[in-house]
């Protein structure tokens, strides 16, 4: 869902609307989680600028309260 840098860490962030944080990790299942390291390779190849950076795989859960949570290192 979405790309973001700070300083050399690349993050492909997946979004997840969910109750609760153990909801939305459970609701990325093996194959979206192979979905998306795959595109994120395809994204490092088509730009060579990418290639020094470290990626990184993080989700953000988005609930009715309380904030939006980051969870770095997802898998």
């Amino acid at each position: 869902d979405l790309i973001a840098v700070r300083g050399q860490v690349l993050a492909f962030i997946e979004v997840k609307a969910r109750s609760t944080v153990g909801a939305a990790l459970a609701s990325i299942s093996a194959e979206q989680r192979d979905r998306i390291v795959r595109a994120s390779l395809w994204f490092c190849a088509r730009s060579p600028k990418w290639s020094g950076f470290q990626p990184r795989f993080d989700v953000m859960v988005v609930s009715l309260w309380p904030w939006p949570q980051r969870l770095p290192n997802a898998w």
